[in-house]
């Protein structure tokens, strides 16, 4: 991986990630404000979803080609907001500034890592620089949820493992579906010219 690739791929992260920041003093009050803030949790990790497949178009290879990390990164969004969802409304904790009772898991949290994630899966194998600074501002977003009341610690450790796991299940779920994860045994007989190839899914 040369240098040009290298810097658009950390240019990816430096324009996805951060744009949590105009987010992060969101505090709605009415019901109309609460669901554009909803919608808006879900912006920066479609946006990231979008060039991460568009570099993966203009022959910046990652882990997986277009059809696959298409696959990976729907499943992983739809796991990351399933899951955080449908703890907020099942545990509904009131968060620490009393605005609602939408506080666990932290929805910010569980985007921020979930991209952090994609990222380092996709082109951590290239350069450990780019997992290093996908889940620093993923870390970033995690604490300025604590210091801006929003959220408690556990809230965010809560969103950071859902974000993570659900991007590993969805790899491990779309390696099989692809067949990424195989292995071929041949087994040769010398001097008969006979070979036999056996495969199998791991």
């Amino acid at each position: 991986m040369d240098f040009k690739v290298k810097t658009l791929a950390l240019c990816l992260i430096a324009a996805i990630l951060p744009s949590e920041n105009a987010i992060f003093a969101s505090n709605p009050t009415s019901g109309q404000e609460k669901n554009s803030h909803d919608l808006e949790i879900y912006a920066p990790a479609a946006g990231m979803l979008i060039l991460t497949g568009g570099l993966n178009i203009l022959g910046v290879d990652g882990r997986s080609d277009f059809a696959q990390l298409l696959t990976a990164g729907a499943g992983s969004l739809v796991l990351t907001a399933g899951v955080t969802q449908g703890l907020k409304h099942s545990i509904s904790r009131e968060r620490p500034d009393g605005t609602d009772f939408d506080s666990f898991p932290s929805g910010h949290t569980a985007m921020s890592f979930m991209s952090a994630a994609i990222l380092s899966n996709e082109y951590g194998s290239y350069s450990p620089w780019i997992s290093v600074a996908s889940y620093g501002i993923a870390s970033a977003v995690a604490v300025q949820r604590v210091a801006a009341d929003r959220h408690y610690a556990t809230d965010v450790l809560a969103g950071a493992a859902i974000g993570i796991c659900s991007v590993q299940a969805s790899y491990w779920l779309t390696d099989r579906i692809f067949k990424k994860n195989s292995a071929k045994f041949a087994i040769s007989i010398p001097g008969h010219g006979v070979q036999a190839t056996i495969g199998f899914k791991l």
